[in-house]
C-alpha cells in the first residue's frame, strides 16, 4: 500500500510541478520553493531529491524508511539531503514562495489517472498524420524509475552513494522532462533554458538536443530546428524522428533534394510506424509538388493533335442536386477567371503579409489535423486575413456574409522554385463532389510561377472532362493582387524559375451552402498548440475588436477603377499565336505536355505580371488546319463559358446583390467584430 502511494504521489508532483505557475508574473515555476519567487527567471536547477522532498513529504510521513526501501525508494540519506536542500530553499516551506504550500498538502490519488495524462507531444505535418511522440509518457515512467528503481540505496548496502553516472543521468532525466512541461505550458523561453542547461553538462545528449529541435519547431524558429536536427542525426544516424524534423526544415528552405533524402532516411529506420508512415507522406506529397514544372521546349508537333482529337462528351454532367451551385454572374462572360490588382490597402496588406507565415506553419503543425480555416457567416473575423477575405466578399464578389455559408481559408508559404499539384477544391473531410462556389487566391509576393487553372471538371460518372484541357488560364503573382475563378475546375501552380525566395499566398473559398467539415477545415484557435503547448507563436495575429472594424472600414472607404489608390481590375488577355506558348508542362499527370507561354512572356502584362488565357483546341486547330468540330446538341459545350451553368442551380440570384460597392453606411454599421478567439 505503502508502494501504491509512492508512486502515485511521485506521478503527481512531476505534472504538478510542470503546471505550475507563479502568480506574482505568470511565467513558469521551475519548482515550489527553490528559489525567492519560484520562478524561471533564476539560474537554480531542478533537483530531483528537492521534487521528492517537496511533493512526498506528506505522503512520506505515515510510510516508513522500510516501506520506502521495499518500493525501491532510493535511500533514506539521499532523500533526506533533498529535503535539506528544500528547507533551504524555502524557509520555511511555504513562506516565500506562493506555490511551496498548497503544494505540500498530499492529493489525493484521484488527481492522477495515469502516467498517460502527461500528454502526447504531437505535432501534424502537412495536414496528414500526427507523428506522436511517445518520450512524454515514456520520461514520466523513466523519472519514476530514478526515483524509485535506482540504485539500493545505503540501507541496502551500507555504501550511503550512488554513482555520479546515475546521479548525472538522472537530473539529466528530471531536467528534460521539466522542459517538455515547461513547453506544454507555454512557457518555450524557459523550456529552452532548461535544455541548455543540460546541453552544457552533456553536449552529446541526444534527447535533449531532439527535444530543443522540437521547442524550435512549435515556436516556428526553422534554423533552430535545423541545427538541432543535424546534430542529433550526427550522434544517433538511425533516429527516425529526427530524420523528419529535419526534412520538414530543409523543405522549408527550399531544399527539396535534400528533404527528399531526409524523409527517405526516417521511413527506412521506422517503415511500419508513425514517424515513416509521416515520412511517407511528404515524400509524395513533395513528389507531387515537384512534379509539374514548366518545361523550356515546345510541344505542338504532338501536343496539337492530342488537344483537337478530344471527343466531345455525350451529355452534360452529372451531378447530385447537394453540389450545385448558385448562379454566378461574375463569370458570365467570356471570361471565366477575374483578376484585380491593389485589392486591399496598404495598413491591411502589411498586417496580412506580416501574418501569413505563421499562419501557414500553425496549418502545418496543429495536432488537431486543422488544415483549412473557416469563418462562418455568423462568425466576426479576429485576424486581418479574416477581414481581407470578407472584404473581398463585399467589394469584389458584390455579395454580403449572410449570402454565404462562410469562408474556407489558408495560407502558403514555400519556396518559389516549387509547384502546387492540380487539383480540386473539396471538401476533403465529407467526399463526394461538393465545391466551393468560388475559389480564389491572394498573392502577398511577386515571386513564382503562375496559378494555372484548366476547364477541366470532375462528376460522378469522370474524374475530369475533358480528359485533354481545352482551354486555360493562367495568371502570374503579383503583390495585392486577387484572382478568383469557379470553384469546381482543376488548377495547379506551374515554377518557372529555381528562385528559392519565398512565394506567399491565402487562399479564399467561398462556399454557397455547405460548411467543410472537420478535422480538415476548422474554426482555428490560433492561440495554442494543445496539447503539445499552451501557446503559440500565431496568437500575436489577433487584433482587438476597434483595430478590426477600423480596418474594415478603411477598404470601403478605397475606391475603384480610375480611382488614386483604388482596385483595379486587370483585364485578361487572349493568346492569339501558338507562337506565343513555346514552353510546356504536363501539369504533373498528363501523359503528354501541353504548350504554355515562357518566362519572358509571363513577365509581360500589368506591372510585369501577365493575366492570359490560353484557347489551346482554336490554336491546336489553327496549327492543323482543321475545321472546328461540331458537337452533338446533347452534349456539353467545349466552350467553358457555355458549360458553367450546368454546374448551377436555375432560377436564383446566387446572392449576389445588385447595390454591390454601395451601402458603406449601413454596411459598416452592421458589422461587428469580436475581440480576441472562441
Amino acid at each position: 500500500m505503502a508502494a501504491a502511494r509512492v508512486r502515485s504521489h511521485i506521478s503527481w508532483a512531476l505534472v504538478e510541478a510542470g503546471n505550475s505557475r507563479c502568480p506574482a508574473n505568470a511565467r513558469q515555476c521551475r519548482i515550489p520553493g527553490t528559489c525567492n519567487e519560484g520562478c524561471m527567471g533564476t539560474s537554480t536547477q531542478w533537483d530531483v531529491r528537492v521534487v521528492a522532498a517537496l511533493f512526498l513529504a506528506p505522503c512520506l510521513a505515515g510510510c516508513s524508511a522500510r516501506a520506502a526501501r521495499k518500493s525501491g525508494f532510493r535511500s533514506a540519506s539521499w532523500l533526506r539531503s533533498g529535503a535539506q536542500l528544500a528547507q533551504r530553499a524555502a524557509r520555511p516551506l511555504g513562506s516565500t514562495c506562493p506555490h511551496a504550500a498548497p503544494l505540500l498538502l498530499a492529493p489525493s490519488s484521484a488527481r492522477w489517472t495515469s502516467s498517460k495524462a502527461v500528454g502526447a507531444s504531437a505535432h501534424s505535418q502537412d495536414g496528414a498524420v500526427q507523428a506522436a511522440d511517445s518520450g512524454w509518457a515514456r520520461d514520466v515512467e523513466d523519472l519514476e524509475d530514478f526515483l524509485l528503481g535506482g540504485g539500493t540505496g545505503d540501507e541496502a548496502d551500507g555504501s550511503g552513494s550512488s554513482s555520479s553516472s546515475s546521479s548525472g543521468s538522472m537530473e539529466e532525466s528530471a531536467q528534460i522532462f521539466i522542459a517538455k512541461a515547461l513547453l506544454r505550458n507555454g512557457d518555450h523561453e524557459g523550456a529552452k533554458r532548461a535544455l541548455r542547461l543540460v546541453l552544457a553538462q552533456n553536449p552529446s545528449s541526444v534527447e535533449a538536443l531532439f527535444t530543443l529541435g522540437f521547442v524550435h519547431d512549435v515556436g516556428h524558429e526553422n534554423e533552430g530546428v535545423a541545427e538541432m536536427m543535424l546534430r542529433v542525426v550526427e550522434l544517433d544516424p538511425s533516429h527516425a524522428q529526427a530524420w523528419l524534423f529535419k526534412g520538414l526544415s530543409e523543405s522549408r528552405r527550399g531544399n527539396y533534394q535534400e528533404a527528399i533524402l531526409d524523409y527517405l532516411r526516417a521511413f527506412l529506420f521506422d517503415p511500419s510506424g508513425a514517424v515513416g508512415s509521416q515520412a511517407s507522406l511528404s515524400l509524395e506529397l513533395l513528389r507531387r509538388n515537384m512534379g509539374c514544372p514548366l518545361l523550356p521546349e515546345p510541344c505542338w508537333e504532338d501536343a496539337a493533335t492530342r488537344i483537337a482529337s478530344q471527343a466531345p462528351s455525350p451529355g452534360p454532367p452529372e451531378l447530385p442536386e447537394a453540389a450545385l451551385l448558385p448562379p454566378r454572374p461574375l463569370f458570365h462572360g467570356s471570361i471565366w477567371v477575374r483578376v484585380w490588382d491593389d485589392v486591399i490597402g496598404p495598413e491591411l496588406l502589411q498586417r496580412v503579409r506580416e501574418s501569413v507565415d505563421d499562419l501557414c506553419t500553425w496549418g502545418v503543425r496543429n495536432p488537431g489535423g486543422c488544415n483549412t480555416y473557416w469563418l462562418g457567416r455568423e462568425a466576426a473575423p479576429r485576424t486581418a486575413a479574416e477581414v481581407a477575405g470578407r472584404v473581398l466578399l463585399e467589394m469584389l464578389l458584390g455579395s454580403a456574409a449572410d449570402d454565404f455559408a462562410g469562408i474556407e481559408w489558408w495560407c502558403k508559404n514555400q519556396s518559389a522554385s516549387l509547384g502546387a499539384h492540380f487539383h480540386y477544391d473539396t471538401a476533403l473531410a465529407d467526399g463526394g463532389l461538393l465545391r466551393p462556389a468560388y475559389s480564389s487566391v491572394l498573392y502577398l509576393s511577386d515571386e513564382g510561377g503562375p496559378t494555372v487553372v484548366l476547364d477541366q471538371a470532375a462528376d460522378e460518372s469522370r474524374e475530369r472532362w475533358p480528359e485533354v484541357p481545352q482551354e486555360g488560364h493562367v495568371v502570374m503573382p503579383r503583390v495585392n493582387r486577387w484572382m478568383v475563378f469557379p470553384g469546381e475546375l482543376r488548377h495547379g501552380m506551374v515554377p518557372v524559375d529555381e528562385s528559392a525566395d519565398p512565394r506567399y499566398v491565402i487562399l479564399f473559398n467561398f462556399w454557397a451552402a455547405h460548411r467543410p467539415g472537420p478535422p480538415s477545415c476548422q474554426v482555428p484557435d490560433f492561440s495554442n498548440y494543445e496539447p503539445v503547448s499552451a501557446w503559440s507563436v500565431a496568437s500575436k495575429y489577433y487584433l482587438p475588436r476597434a483595430s478590426l472594424e477600423r480596418l474594415h472600414d478603411e477598404e470601403w472607404l478605397r475606391g475603384f477603377d480610375g480611382q488614386a489608390g483604388g482596385r483595379r481590375e486587370v483585364p485578361v488577355e487572349t493568346v492569339s499565336s501558338a507562337e506565343e506558348l513555346q514552353c510546356s508542362s504536363t501539369f504533373g499527370d498528363l501523359p503528354f505536355a501541353m504548350p504554355m507561354p515562357c518566362p519572358a512572356r509571363l513577365r509581360e502584362g500589368p506591372s510585369g505580371a501577365a493575366a492570359l488565357r490560353i484557347p489551346w483546341r482554336r490554336l491546336a486547330e489553327q496549327q492543323l488546319g482543321t475545321v472546328p468540330a461540331q458537337a452533338d446538341a446533347a452534349a456539353a459545350p467545349f466552350d467553358l463559358t457555355a458549360r458553367l451553368p450546368l454546374w448551377e442551380l436555375a432560377g436564383t440570384d446566387g446572392g449576389q446583390r445588385s447595390e454591390g460597392r454601395e451601402g458603406l453606411d449601413s454596411d459598416a454599421a452592421s458589422w461587428s467584430v469580436a475581440t480576441q478567439k472562441k
